[in-house]
């Protein structure tokens, strides 16, 4: 009796929850589209570069902040000038040729980021021209050679309030322009060259096309144990994938964190088979969907743009496999076991089927 309680139980709240989910499809994902282009860039001149330095504390004093606060080419910290703080500066080195993008955010509109070069060896920053407030935003710099540099957080008036300085040396050198950067420069996606795609140092456009040349497919199963002994499956197979669209973006949730993410948005046609089973002296197999429909079956026009919204399989592009699949047909996010976090992003759709209604 215990076990036919806590299985009903469970499918109680499945249901339950995929019904009060089809109320309200899953649409969390922010959608932050763009295709239009952004070309003001600032090429690196070395002439802008002052004859004068200054001597700077050491990149292990209180005032000032070493390359492990630009952790792996991204940073991101909130600090505050003071009277006896009345300048930080943000230490960090490339080893290649990069595109660079740096901001601070403050209430005092007297507060600002420069850009500067270190020379270790007598423990002088050199300016440089390239600086911004939070008026001006991003200060985008291509070109920016090999060596040691500082971010500089300086006040052209008074001083006590607190600043948050973002920048950005991943992306590759010949940037041409600028699709989207977050707010906190965690990532930019550019055009390197003529059409290359970047999001920060990864190549996009070559990750498109090994999407667009291999089979779209994931099988995905499930399992825990059940009272007393025995254990339940879930499975999620989508084959012979038919794409609508692929954008570039992020997918953060409770269980996958993936930075460099595909959106690859599933059409009419699709194949999908959905199990849910228990072994438990004897078993239950069932091929019923949460739509109450039977699989396998190919997604039609109920499915996609339907009750049940949008499908997207979501492919890794560090790893170069598919390894989610973000719908309402999936029963871990239709339930909540699965859930979307607020930074997942579609940036931009880099590929649209010209035959996709």
């Amino acid at each position: 009796m215990k076990k036919t309680v806590s299985l009903v139980a469970i499918m109680l709240l499945l249901i339950f929850n995929t019904i009060t989910a089809l109320a309200s499809p899953l649409n969390e994902v922010e959608q932050v589209e763009s295709s239009e282009i952004q070309e003001d860039l600032i090429e690196f001149d070395e002439n802008s570069v002052d004859d004068v330095g200054t001597l700077v504390p050491s990149n292990t004093s209180t005032y000032s902040f070493n390359d492990s606060d630009f952790s792996g080419g991204y940073l991101n910290k909130a600090e505050t000038l003071t009277e006896d703080d009345k300048d930080d500066y943000y230490f960090f080195s490339v080893t290649s040729t990069k595109f660079l993008s740096f901001k601070v955010n403050s209430p005092n509109a007297n507060y600002y980021v420069e850009l500067g070069l270190m020379d270790w060896n007598e423990g002088i920053y050199y300016a440089t021209t390239l600086k911004g407030n939070t008026a001006d935003g991003s200060v985008w710099v291509k070109d920016v050679p090999s060596g040691d540099y500082a971010l500089h957080i300086y006040s052209d008036g008074t001083v006590g309030d607190s600043y948050t300085v973002a920048a950005n040396a991943l992306c590759p050198s010949n940037v041409t322009g600028v699709y989207f950067e977050s707010d906190d420069l965690s990532t930019i996606v550019t055009r390197v060259g003529s059409s290359t795609i970047y999001q920060n140092s990864m190549n996009v456009s070559n990750q498109l096309n090994n999407v667009l040349n291999a089979p779209v497919a994931l099988f995905m199963e499930d399992s825990w144990p059940v009272y007393p002994s025995g254990t339940e499956y879930y499975t999620h197979d989508i084959d012979d994938g038919k794409v609508q669209s692929i954008s570039t973006g992020t997918f953060y949730t409770n269980v996958r964190t993936i930075k460099n993410a595909l959106w690859v948005k599933l059409d009419v046609g699709t194949l999908w088979t959905y199990t849910h089973s228990i072994v438990n002296n004897g078993s239950t197999l069932s091929f019923i969907d949460l739509a109450g429909r039977k699989t396998p079956r190919r997604f039609d026009s109920w499915d996609v743009g339907g009750d049940f919204g949008d499908h997207y399989l979501i492919y890794d592009m560090d790893t170069g496999k598919y390894v989610d699949f973000y719908s309402l047909h999936n029963v871990f996010f239709a339930s909540g076991g699965q859930v979307l976090k607020q930074n997942s992003r579609i940036f931009m759709t880099i590929w649209q089927n010209p035959d996709s209604n």
